[in-house]
């Protein structure tokens, strides 16, 4: 069984840090919280420590000269984003400095889900993060105090995953090479987020640094091209791009190139992922989806034909009643961009309907025969 100080020790900062409650991750007391030399609770009764003993609790983490110091305070998410319920150790540090040290159970749903962890650190500066569940889960990653990046999210499923964003519009700072955007609309991008639309976003998942290139098409004009160096961890957030607009993405990394189109009329988040072996749809190990079928009118043939990087790679078809619903299991079979073409038969008429359904977790393809017909991908 993972305990806390199996974890405090393997970041050497064991002996400034005083364990309090159960020792196992799994032990009686689920909501036991850890405490520090120097110990300041938050609304949440979280530890924190800044330093040495005698310093006095301090938040945020800062420096004396105020020139090493970020204008915003940064800190930490955790969020549960599986189906089950997870007993979660988070540890933030730097060097020998221990400044977040938490044990909290996790809700699968509900407020109970995600904690915040705000302004924790303020002086410029690399930070170690270390999370282990229960279960034998771990992750390790950073929070980047630099001015570009924003507040480390932790998320919890099968695995864990520690991810920083950094807002490219389109330049941000040390992450970005060069390049070249046309902003267009109003509000104008890329300056200016648009309230709904495409949300694209890069995550170098791998443990090294990759340069990656980043081209946006929209209606059918060049609107972004520009080359990126992530450092592991660090994603590529992108102003989210007005909607009713014809959008095509290009990511370049390692030798590969990435490229999807999204539909013109409904609001999209397409994560995308680079590591060592190329350019893929950032989805956790888990992913696809069962194939539902609900016809809300008179009886019908309803078709559904699959497809991902124009090949076929499911299709279904049946007659369905009035108010009856169909399901296939593992219609969908991984991650990815797919294309869901769509088509009823009602006697002598017809119609058909396209829509891009982004797999990222696992899930349901729900298609919806009333009127129209329409697809959305749901939990």
């Amino acid at each position: 069984m993972p305990t806390r100080r199996r974890i405090l020790a393997a970041l050497g900062v064991a002996g400034s840090v005083g364990l309090a409650g159960c020792d196992g991750l799994g032990g009686d007391r689920p909501d036991a919280r850890t405490a520090t030399e120097t110990p300041a609770a938050t609304a949440s009764e979280t530890a924190v420590a800044t330093g040495d003993a005698g310093d006095g609790p301090s938040l945020p983490y800062s420096a004396a000269d105020a020139s090493e110091n970020v204008e915003r305070p940064l800190g930490l998410v955790v969020r549960n984003v599986g189906g089950e319920r997870r007993f979660v150790t988070v540890v933030v540090s730097h060097g020998d400095r221990t400044l977040l040290v938490d044990s909290s159970e996790y809700a699968p749903e509900g407020t109970d889900r995600t904690r915040h962890y705000p302004n924790l650190v303020a002086r410029r500066g690399t930070y170690d993060v270390v999370v282990e569940t229960a279960d034998g889960a771990t992750g390790r990653g950073v929070l980047r105090v630099d001015g570009v990046h924003r507040d480390a999210v932790v998320e919890l499923d099968g695995e864990v995953r520690v991810r920083q964003t950094a807002r490219c519009t389109p330049d941000c700072g040390d992450v970005s090479v060069a390049g070249e955007a046309r902003p267009f609309g109003n509000p104008r991008w890329p300056e200016i987020d648009a309230w709904a639309g495409y949300t694209v976003t890069v995550a170098n998942a791998g443990s090294r640094r990759h340069e990656v290139r980043v081209g946006f098409e929209i209606d059918g004009d060049t609107a972004l091209d520009y080359r990126y160096r992530p450092p592991p961890g660090t994603v590529l957030g992108f102003p989210t791009i007005p909607p009713l607009r014809r959008l095509a993405v290009t990511v370049e990394a390692n030798g590969d190139r990435w490229r999807g189109r999204l539909d013109a009329d409904r609001s999209v988040a397409l994560p995308l992922a680079v590591d060592d072996d190329g350019v893929r749809v950032d989805a956790w190990p888990d992913a696809g989806a069962d194939l539902r079928v609900r016809n809300e009118r008179g009886p019908q043939t309803a078709t559904v034909v699959l497809s991902k990087e124009g090949e076929r790679v499911a299709s279904w078809s049946a007659d369905l009643g009035r108010e009856e619903t169909a399901t296939v299991s593992a219609f969908v079979p991984g991650p990815g961009l797919y294309e869901a073409e769509m088509t009823v038969e009602r006697g002598d008429e017809s119609l058909t309907n396209t829509r891009s359904v982004v797999v990222t977790r696992r899930g349901v393809l729900l298609v919806r025969v009333r009127d129209g017909v329409d697809a959305f991908f749901v939990r």
